[in-house]
């Protein structure tokens, strides 16, 4: 896709977005958004929040995971998982 998206552009694939102009960047971001349907930024925040909602409502198996603050994805937590379990403690509900 960024290939393409250059392409529409006439850069080069190895430039860099700090290079681009500001009408360039006007451009890239009425590509993505409207051309490709990308969701970007809090449209894709809020979608990733609901489908999350929506897993604790059917109370399935990943659902629950979010609920108690837990890895979801089947990792271990014998030996890992700190990083969700002391946030868990703590109150911090992701």
């Amino acid at each position: 896709m960024a290939r393409k998206i250059c392409s529409d552009l006439g850069y080069d694939e190895t430039t860099k977005v700090k290079d681009l102009l500001p009408k360039d960047l006007k451009k890239l971001n009425s590509i993505i958004t409207v051309k490709n349907n990308f969701i970007i930024d809090a449209e894709l925040k809020k979608k990733i929040h609901d489908n999350i909602k929506k897993l604790k409502i059917i109370k399935c198996y990943k659902g629950t995971r979010h609920t108690y603050g837990l890895p979801v994805n089947g990792q271990r937590t014998k030996t890992n998982a700190k990083t969700r379990k002391n946030a868990n403690k703590k109150g911090k509900n992701l």
